[in-house]
C-alpha cells in the first residue's frame, strides 16, 4: 500500500511540474504506466496537421461535464466528471483526480482546477458506492474506473 500511495504522490509531483511550465507546450505522447493506465495525450488528441494558430478555441461545453456510460434500457452509470480548458487552441494533459473517501469527484475536479490553474483536462473517476459514502475499493476495480472515466472523457472531446 506504501509503495502504492508512492508512485501516486510522485506521479501528482509530475503532473504538477508538467502544468506549471511556462511554454505549455504539447506534452509527450500517451504512456502507459506500469498498472497498465495509460495516461491521455490531451486536446484529448491534437491531429498532426494542425497547429495551434489554426485550431479554433475549444467552446460550447461548461467548465465541468458528467461522465456518463449509457446502457440501453437502464438507467446510465455516472462514470465521474471531466473539466475543460475552455480556449485551448493545443493539446492539453489529462489529470487523473481520485476524490478521498466519503468525498465526491466533483469537488475533486473543483480543487484540481484551482492547483493547475486550468490548464489540463482533469478526469476525476467517481468511486463505488451510494451517494453518500463514495470511496475506494481494490486497485484493480480503481484501475478499471479510471480507463472507463478516460473512455467517457476522449469520447466527448477527442477531436
Amino acid at each position: 500500500m506504501q509503495a502504492a500511495l508512492g508512485r501516486v504522490a510522485v506521479a501528482v509531483l509530475v503532473v504538477l511540474a508538467a502544468c506549471t511550465r511556462h511554454d505549455r507546450g504539447p506534452g509527450p505522447a500517451a504512456d502507459s504506466g506500469a498498472d497498465g493506465v495509460t495516461a491521455a495525450p490531451a486536446g484529448i488528441d491534437e491531429a498532426p496537421e494542425q497547429t495551434p494558430t489554426t485550431r479554433a478555441p475549444l467552446s460550447g461545453h461548461p467548465w465541468i461535464v458528467e461522465l456518463v456510460e449509457e446502457h440501453p434500457g437502464r438507467a446510465p452509470t455516472k462514470l465521474g466528471f471531466v473539466t475543460v480548458p475552455l480556449g485551448a487552441r493545443e493539446r492539453r494533459p489529462v489529470v487523473i483526480a481520485l476524490h478521498g473517501g466519503g468525498d465526491r469527484p466533483e469537488w475533486a475536479c473543483s480543487e484540481w482546477v484551482a492547483v493547475v490553474s486550468a490548464y489540463p483536462f482533469i478526469v476525476c473517476p467517481r468511486g463505488p458506492g451510494g451517494d453518500e459514502g463514495l470511496s475506494w475499493s481494490h486497485p484493480s476495480d480503481t484501475n478499471a474506473r479510471i480507463a472507463r472515466a478516460l473512455a467517457a472523457a476522449r469520447a466527448i472531446f477527442d477531436e
